[in-house]
């Protein structure tokens, strides 16, 4: 086949005579040629369309897949709040309804010191209401990029106190004694004043709430550079490593000691976890059974 510069083609055939001689024909073959290569770029063409649909069906079924897994998710996630919100409320509403009503309807029957502890409970089951519904709508907030920060430097030493003593009562119960390291004042991070206290207040209370009694909580700062971290640890009953990444998901929680009940909603870490984060920081925790639980709070020094 000869094609020429111009695209036309040719077919030649070059054959003997019987004189001697030979017989060179040449056959325009060019609209044939022409329809060969454009039916071949068709078919290519084809080919790669077919290549491109298969990749956009494997797609499709894998967005199929995850979009399947993320509504299952979401169906667990609302049965889950559902479940939480059901305990977590009506526990406290049902002791807040309960004493107030043996208030109101017989009063002469109580002395000072009953009404007193009633009102006390009463107290308690409203604060653990209120602390449920900040702590979902603070999370709210946090996913719809809606939760505002007022940065500035915040003294760490000072929060890591006023943590202390704001659950030294809680801990003296259960003769739980405190361990300050290197938490002098001087140590100031770029926070949020108020988001740092509730980071470092729902970890504190945490630590008081799972050592066992006689245990210790151990509080300390460190910088390197330009960071600041803050660790709250205790020699409590700690929790298996392949928990540590579940409990930090909201309202989940450590499996309970043997008889021991399941405490809080299970959004306490989530919580300061997602703080921290909005302060360009993290969370990380430790853990292993028998050997104490560690959280420490990564924060950018002022």
């Amino acid at each position: 086949t000869l094609q020429t510069r111009d695209g036309s083609a040719y077919l030649v055939r070059d054959r003997a005579t019987p004189d001697g001689g030979r017989a060179v024909v040449f056959t325009d073959i060019t609209e044939k040629t022409r329809a060969e290569t454009a039916l071949a770029r068709a078919q290519n063409a084809l080919n790669e369309t077919r290549s491109q649909a298969q990749q956009q069906t494997g797609y499709l079924a894998d967005l199929t897949r995850r979009l399947d897994q993320a509504s299952a998710e979401a169906d667990s996630a609302k049965t889950t709040l559902l479940r939480t919100m059901s305990h977590e409320m009506k526990t406290p509403l049902n002791a807040i309804i309960g004493f107030s009503d043996l208030l109101r309807s017989s009063p002469e029957r109580f002395g000072p010191a009953q009404v007193a502890e009633y009102a006390g409970l009463i107290h308690q089951g409203g604060q653990n209401m209120l602390r449920l519904i900040n702590q979902i709508l603070d999370l709210t907030k946090i996913a719809a990029g809606r939760f505002e920060l007022s940065r500035g430097g915040v003294d760490v030493g000072m929060v890591l106190m006023s943590a202390r003593e704001a659950n030294e009562a809680a801990a003296e119960l259960k003769d739980i004694s405190f361990v300050l390291d290197d938490c002098g004042s001087g140590m100031m991070v770029d926070a949020d004043e108020c988001a740092l206290r509730s980071m470092v207040g729902h970890l504190v209370e945490n630590a008081v709430t799972f050592t066992h009694r006689g245990g210790e909580i151990r509080l300390s700062l460190t910088r390197t550079g330009k960071r600041v971290r803050i660790v709250v640890a205790d020699n409590g009953p700690g929790i298996a490593s392949h928990e540590l990444e579940r409990i930090l998901r909201p309202f989940e929680q450590a499996p309970p000691q043997s008889g021991e009940p399941l405490q809080g909603a299970g959004l306490g870490l989530t919580l300061v976890k997602a703080l921290a984060e909005l302060h360009e920081g993290d969370l990380e925790v430790e853990s292993a059974l028998g050997e104490g639980f560690s959280a420490t709070i990564d924060l950018p020094a002022a």
